[in-house]
């Protein structure tokens, strides 16, 4: 199979320079492989190299283990002495005159902050921690650290570390409070509602009321029909019951926005344009409740009325009834087949499939069934003999 074309990077010129070949290479790379263009430096090797920055910031090759970035036709690797990493001086606005020019176009916008990157080079010099990438990363967070103080202090300790973000350019802390992303912490303290997690634990429920066009059959016209969803679960596991009253609280209009400007929802408006949908009820329960009273008055001005809960359990039996299905007719095949080859004739997947599907009374059957038959085909041979002889 011939290998794609692809540029040798400059370790494995270096090398075949040196009278290396594919097979013969010095131990710290690894095998030649043509996708990252020859030879790469082994893990432990690229740990013990030292690279530098255009400003003379120093880092360790350990930085450079899990990848490269290949940009403007340029693969920015440790093996070309052009390694990337981002810019650590998030405060600076104006371009650095140092930076790479291919790479001048390489930037992301973040709500951290615009981020650049800039190609290293190795030195051979030794590591110093106090003239390293790494120390201004560390000022960097240490001095966020501080900064997130004196805004939680603007917020009487009502800020959330977890949802507040740090922009490094302006050196200002943001916080866009989401109680549904609490629901993933695990938190046993809320420091924005100042309270202790109830160990209660409950789900976010809410109606799903959907107006839609029939389609008619025949001479049967269109008609235009409202069936409502009630009890639909928000959440997919149970959290603590302030959480989910704080989302019922604060997150109400997000879950209604996200789901009406989706694209789902924009599809169905653009196709019929009698559709149209509501989200309403949203309750905090540690059990679903239902509303009797407002079912029947719904019932009454003409909308279908069904519970999330009683789908849930309808689609669990025919699941289960499928399943049921599924597994006789398999034990079936199975039986049948044990009545052709008998036990010894069945293979080891097949064995343990009869142990697992087949109670103790159901293998006494089987074997007595086995037996019968051989019985009967063992009287069938000798009242032929007879007949002949």
């Amino acid at each position: 199979m011939n290998e794609p074309e692809h540029e040798l990077n400059k370790l494995t010129k270096k090398l075949f320079a040196e009278g290396y070949t594919r097979e013969k290479y010095p131990d710290y790379v690894n095998p030649y492989n043509w996708f990252y263009g020859g030879f790469t430096y082994t893990a432990k090797h690229l740990h013990s190299m030292v690279f530098s920055t255009p400003c003379g910031l120093l880092l360790t090759g350990s930085y450079f283990t899990n990848g490269h970035t290949s940009y403007a036709g340029v693969e920015w690797m440790a093996e070309n002495d052009n390694p990337t990493v981002t810019c650590p001086y998030f405060s600076k606005k104006e371009p650095c005159q140092l930076r790479h020019e291919l790479l001048c176009g390489c930037e992301l916008l973040s709500r951290l902050g615009k981020i650049v990157s800039c190609a290293c080079h190795q030195v051979n010099e030794p590591y110093d921690y106090e003239h390293s990438f790494y120390k201004i990363l560390d000022d960097v967070e240490k001095e966020s650290g501080e900064l997130f103080k004196a805004f939680n202090a603007q917020k009487h300790g009502h800020a959330c570390r977890l949802q507040s973000y740090y922009d490094r350019h302006s050196k200002q802390w943001h916080m866009a409070y989401d109680p549904r992303m609490c629901a993933t912490y695990g938190c046993s303290y809320c420091d924005v509602l100042q309270t202790e997690l109830s160990p209660k634990k409950g789900n976010v429920y809410y109606d799903e009321i959907a107006t839609c066009t029939e389609k008619g059959y025949g001479f049967f016209p269109d008609k235009v029909i409202t069936a409502a969803i009630k009890g639909k679960k928000l959440l997919k596991h149970q959290v603590s019951i302030t959480i989910c009253e704080a989302i019922v609280k604060y997150a109400k209009w997000r879950i209604i926005k996200e789901k009406t400007g989706s694209y789902e929802h924009k599809l169905k408006f653009r196709n019929d344009p009698a559709f149209a949908i509501q989200y309403t009820n949203f309750r905090a329960e540690i059990r679903e409740t239902r509303d009797l009273a407002q079912d029947l008055a719904d019932i009454g001005e003409g909308i279908e009325i069904v519970h999330a809960s009683d789908q849930q359990k309808a689609a669990k039996a025919k699941k289960h009834e499928r399943r049921v299905a599924a597994r006789e007719a398999n034990k079936s095949k199975l039986k049948k087949r044990i009545f052709e080859v008998g036990f010894s004739g069945l293979d080891e997947i097949e064995l343990n499939r009869f142990r697992k599907w087949f109670s103790s009374e159901e293998e006494d059957e089987i074997s007595e069934e086995i037996e019968k038959r051989k019985a009967l085909e063992k009287g069938f041979i000798t009242g032929e003999q007879t007949k002949l002889f």
